[in-house]
């Protein structure tokens, strides 16, 4: 047993360190898909309701984020992509995952994620949640899918600090991840100012575990809202 734990901590101490992209970064064909499902694409709502003299002024925006294929949309004939593209979105969480709100002097706003299916017999499906997510790349078996299973569970850029602020790296040990993430929180929009190191452990099957701080500094500046 004493041999085994040995030969585990020297496996991971000497596995190389490879730097994870920001999720825009990787491309649909980076992530692997399981059998049955051809394309998912995932789609940001934002919702604005802003105060005026004469009442609030509603507007909505939305745009697609995340394209996972083995291969491009177009690429399944015009009235696929067609249908796909017409899917109707919405904000509710019944139909919708990682949801957020604020409210200031000028307004308020909302946003939320659609997720799309398409499966190997052209039929559409809605993803309901982030397992859902998760599940369309079970088994987790390169960077994009480790990395899309860290946006999922809201560790990556965007929701923990801008993109300039964040970076990421991973090695494999076994069949898991390591995954060291470095930020810095200089808004306090994105919660408590200060420059963060964390450690986590993203499995085979795309759960997170063992997440755990491990170095915190002061930031140099910090943005109240």
């Amino acid at each position: 047993m004493k041999i085994f734990l040995l030969v585990l901590s020297f496996g991971i101490l000497n596995a190389s360190w490879h730097p994870l992209k920001l999720i825009k970064a990787y491309g649909g064909r980076d992530f692997t898909l399981k059998s049955g499902v051809e394309y998912v694409e995932i789609i940001h709502i934002k919702e604005f309701n802003y105060y005026t003299e004469k009442g609030s002024t509603k507007s909505k925006s939305s745009k697609s984020v995340i394209k996972i294929y083995r291969k491009p949309l177009n690429s399944y004939g015009f009235k696929v992509e067609k249908n796909f593209k017409r899917l109707p979105l919405s904000s509710k969480k019944s139909n919708s995952f990682l949801h957020d709100s604020t409210t200031n002097l000028i307004g308020s706003s909302s946003w939320c994620y659609n997720g799309f299916m398409l499966d190997s017999n052209l039929k559409t499906w809605r993803l309901e949640n982030t397992k859902d997510l998760i599940d369309m790349l079970k088994p987790i078996n390169t960077p994009a899918d480790v990395k899309l299973v860290m946006w999922a569970n809201k560790y990556a850029e965007g929701f923990l600090t801008n993109s300039s602020n964040y970076h990421a790296k991973y090695k494999k040990v076994g069949k898991n991840f390591i995954v060291q993430e470095h930020y810095n929180v200089e808004n306090s929009a994105y919660g408590d100012c200060g420059i963060y190191t964390y450690k986590s452990t993203v499995t085979r099957d795309g759960k997170v575990l063992n997440r755990r701080l491990i170095k915190k500094a002061p930031p140099k500046f910090c943005i109240s809202e």
